[in-house]
C-alpha cells in the first residue's frame, strides 16, 4: 500500500505540472494492478477528465464507486466528467450523492452551484451557496460566486455585499477589486468604480482588463500617466493577444475623445484584427441556418397546450442589431413599477441554436425550451412583465410568438451606418457577436438580420412593434407613448427622466445611459467616414 501511495503522490505531481500524457500513463499502468483499490480508480478518473477523456473518467469512477459506493469523492469528480459533457441531470445527482456522503465538503456544494448557475437555475445556486456560507463563510469563491448569482437577478446592492466579503476574505486577489468596479459600473457610481479598478491596477500592473474598464468611464488627457502605461503595454510583445485587444481599444477610445480620429482608428483596427483571429465568422453558415429556420417554422405546428400553459411574467422581447438603442428602450420601460428589466437574457437564443429542425422531436426540444425559459423568468421576478433584450433573439421571432402567444416584440431600427461603425468600434465578450470585428461581415451580417426580420414582420404584422432609434432621441414622449400603448400600460411622462430610474444597466451602453436622452450617438460615423468605406458604400440611401 505504502508503494501504491507514493505512486500515487508521484501521479499528483505531474497532473499539478500539467503534464497529463505522463500522468495517465503512469495511473493507467497502477490501475491495471490494483483492480480492486478505489483510489487508484478515482485518480485515473480524475487525470482522464484532466485529459479531455470524459467517457473513459466517467468508466473508471463507476469502478471506484462500485468497490467503495461512500466515497463522495468519486461521485464529486463523475459530476465534473457529466457537466464538461453537458449531461446536467447527471452532473447535478452525482455532486447531491457526493453532498449527501459529506455534507461538510464545500467544493461539492460549489461545483452544485456553478452548474445551477450554468443553467440559470438562479435560486436553486444562490440556495445551495447560502448553505455553504451557512458552513463556513471565508470561503472566497462563494461569495463571488453567489454575487454572479445576484448580478443575474439584477440584484447588484447584494452583489456588492458579497464581492465585498470576498474582498476582505483576500484584499490581495485584483480580481475582487475589478468585480466591485464592474459593480459599481453598473449602478452609475463611476466614482467608486474607478477607486476600485485603480487598486486592482495596483494589485496587478498588468491587469489590462481593468485598464480598458477603467478608460471606458473616465476621459484621460494625453499626459496622464496612465497613457504612458497604456503605450508601454502595447508595446509589450509578451502580452496575450487578450490583454493586446484590451489595451487597442482602450487606446481607440482615448484618442476618439482628442478627436485624434486618426490614431483612434489605427487602434481600432489592431484590436479588431486581434478579436477576428480568435472569433472567425462564417456568414454562409448563418445564412443556412435562417433558411434553416423559416423552413422549420412553415413546417412545425405547436400543440395548443403549449401556447394556452403559460406560466409566470410575460416576457416583453426588445430585439434588432446590436448598438440600436434597445437598452435606451428598456431603461425607459422599465421606469414602470410593472416591468422587471431582465437584461440580456441569453437563454432562449443559446437553447435554440442547440434545436436540430430536421429531427422527429424537434416540438419536443422546443417544449423544453418553453418551460427551462419559463423557469428562467419565475427566478428573476414576480413582476408582471419582464423585459429580455437580447437582440440576437431575432433569429427565433416566429418560435417565441407560438411559444408566447402574448408576449411583447419591439423591434429596434437605426441608420444602418450608425449601427454598423458603432459596433465595431465596441468590444464585446469574446465569442458573443464573432462578425464584429471586421467592416464587411458587420455588412453582412445586418443584410442577413434586415432579410430575416423582413420575413418575420410580413408574417406578423401588428404583432411587432418596430421602433426608429431616431425617433425616441427626437421625440421621446412621442415615441415613448407608443411603446407603452403597445405593451398596454399606462403611460407617465416621468419614464423618460432616465435619472429617476436607478436599474442597472450591465450592456457595451452603461456609461453613456446615465447621460439620459441625447443625440450624441447620431452620425457618430461622420468623423470616420474616410475609414469606413465598406460599410458607407453598403447602405448608398444612408
Amino acid at each position: 500500500m505504502i508503494d501504491v501511495d507514493k505512486r500515487l503522490d508521484e501521479v499528483q505531481k505531474l497532473f499539478q505540472e500539467n503534464n497529463f500524457a505522463s500522468a495517465l500513463k503512469k495511473i493507467t499502468k497502477l490501475a491495471r494492478t490494483n483492480k480492486h483499490n478505489y483510489h487508484v480508480h478515482n485518480y485515473h478518473g480524475i487525470v482522464l477528465v484532466g485529459s479531455g477523456k470524459y467517457h473513459e473518467a466517467i468508466l473508471s469512477l463507476q469502478k471506484s464507486i462500485e468497490i467503495n459506493p461512500s466515497f463522495p469523492e468519486a461521485f464529486s469528480n463523475m459530476g465534473m466528467a457529466y457537466q464538461h459533457l453537458s449531461n446536467f441531470p447527471k452532473a447535478i445527482h452525482s455532486y447531491m450523492r457526493a453532498i449527501q456522503l459529506d455534507s461538510n465538503a464545500l467544493h461539492y456544494r460549489l461545483n452544485l452551484a456553478s452548474i445551477y448557475l450554468e443553467l440559470d437555475r438562479i435560486h436553486l445556486a444562490i440556495d445551495t451557496l447560502k448553505g455553504l456560507i451557512e458552513l463556513n463563510d471565508q470561503v472566497e469563491h462563494a461569495h463571488q460566486l453567489i454575487a454572479e448569482a445576484y448580478i443575474r437577478q439584477t440584484n447588484i446592492d447584494l452583489a456588492i455585499v458579497h464581492h465585498q466579503k470576498a474582498l476582505v476574505i483576500n484584499p490581495f486577489n485584483a480580481l475582487n477589486e475589478f468585480l466591485l468596479g464592474a459593480d459599481f459600473t453598473w449602478a452609475g457610481d463611476f466614482k467608486l468604480a474607478e477607486i476600485h479598478f485603480n487598486k486592482a491596477i495596483g494589485l496587478n500592473p498588468h491587469y489590462c482588463e481593468a485598464f480598458h474598464a477603467l478608460g471606458r468611464i473616465k476621459r484621460f488627457s494625453l499626459d496622464d500617466p496612465i497613457v504612458a502605461t497604456f503605450q508601454i503595454l502595447n508595446n509589450n510583445k509578451h502580452l496575450c493577444s487578450k490583454d493586446r485587444t484590451f489595451v487597442s481599444f482602450t487606446l481607440s477610445k482615448i484618442y476618439d475623445e482628442r478627436e485624434m480620429f486618426d490614431q483612434a482608428f489605427d487602434y481600432l483596427i489592431m484590436g479588431n484584427e486581434l478579436m477576428r483571429a480568435d472569433n472567425p465568422f462564417d456568414h454562409k453558415k448563418l445564412l443556412k441556418l435562417f433558411e434553416e429556420i423559416k423552413r422549420a417554422y412553415n413546417e412545425i405546428e405547436m400543440p395548443k397546450q403549449l401556447v394556452t400553459d403559460t406560466q409566470g411574467p410575460c416576457p416583453i422581447f426588445v430585439l434588432g442589431m446590436p448598438r440600436s438603442g434597445s437598452s435606451l428602450i428598456e431603461q425607459i420601460i422599465t421606469g414602470s413599477p410593472l416591468i422587471f428589466g431582465g437584461g440580456e437574457l441569453t437563454t432562449l437564443h443559446n437553447k435554440f441554436t442547440e434545436v436540430r429542425f430536421n429531427r422527429d422531436d424537434t416540438v419536443k426540444q422546443i417544449v423544453a425550451i418553453k418551460s427551462i425559459y419559463e423557469e428562467r423568468l419565475s427566478n428573476l421576478t414576480s413582476k408582471h412583465y419582464v423585459v429580455d433584450k437580447l437582440l440576437l433573439n431575432f433569429y427565433w421571432v416566429g418560435f417565441i410568438k407560438k411559444i408566447f402567444p402574448h408576449c411583447k416584440i419591439i423591434h429596434v431600427k437605426r441608420n444602418p451606418i450608425d449601427i454598423c461603425f458603432s459596433i465595431y468600434q465596441n468590444l464585446f465578450v469574446a465569442g458573443s457577436l464573432p462578425f464584429s470585428y471586421n467592416q464587411m461581415d458587420i455588412v453582412n451580417f445586418y443584410h442577413a438580420y434586415e432579410d430575416m426580420m423582413s420575413y418575420w414582420s410580413n408574417l406578423l404584422q401588428d404583432n411587432i412593434l418596430h421602433i426608429r432609434y431616431e425617433d425616441l432621441v427626437e421625440n421621446p414622449e412621442i415615441e415613448t407613448k407608443k411603446l407603452f400603448d403597445y405593451i398596454g400600460i399606462e403611460y407617465k411622462k416621468d419614464y423618460t427622466l432616465l435619472y429617476k430610474n436607478t436599474k442597472p444597466v450591465r450592456t457595451a451602453s452603461d456609461v453613456q445611459l446615465r447621460s439620459g436622452i441625447n443625440r450624441n450617438g447620431i452620425n457618430r460615423w461622420r468623423n470616420y467616414a474616410p475609414y469606413i468605406a465598406d460599410i458607407i458604400k453598403s447602405f448608398p440611401n444612408n
